[in-house]
């Protein structure tokens, strides 16, 4: 038997195609123990990996480091599962994504160094929000792009890209 916890079952197929990700990215992300399955035989992912695949397609159009994704990876991992070791406001911000209310996250992948991932995340419960976050990071690091991540989106797994 399979440990779903209720959530639907996905092959690897599946998390590419809901990520409009390459098969073989979300291949070289489980290779490498970035996506984990529920199981192996067969293999098999839990919804949390098509949320998980979303976030990790959006900041690696920045081209960052297989390192720098596997840590990030662990800290949405972390943030996932509203754990305390990545604070308060990023664990209401999945929250309130997992609500379907307004939530942003704001990287910039090329300023993190591979433990200090935690510094260069912003969270944003409004437009208004996000746009002062990123006007004080562009004012103090104008030479710096950020990726914003509309966590809404991440979380409707139902919704498939380009469908």
């Amino acid at each position: 038997m399979l440990p779903n916890n209720g959530a639907d079952m996905h092959s690897l197929s599946t998390i590419a195609r809901k990520a409009a990700l390459p098969r073989r990215t979300v291949q070289y992300w489980y290779d490498k123990g970035i996506v984990l399955p529920i199981s192996i035989s067969p293999l098999v992912f839990d919804d949390q990996a098509i949320v998980l695949a979303r976030i990790l397609g959006a900041v690696s159009q920045n081209s960052p480091r297989i390192g720098w994704i596997s840590n990030f990876s662990r800290r949405i991992d972390e943030c996932l599962k509203g754990s305390e070791l990545v604070g308060k406001e990023l664990r209401e911000l999945f929250e309130a994504a997992k609500e379907n209310k307004p939530a942003y996250l704001s990287v910039a992948p090329q300023m993190m160094p591979e433990d200090q991932v935690l510094d260069w995340m912003y969270a944003s419960k409004s437009v208004d929000q996000l746009s002062e976050k990123l006007l004080k990071h562009f004012e103090v690091n104008p030479h710096v792009s950020i990726t914003t991540i509309d966590l809404r989106y991440c979380f409707d797994i139902k919704f498939d890209v380009g469908a």
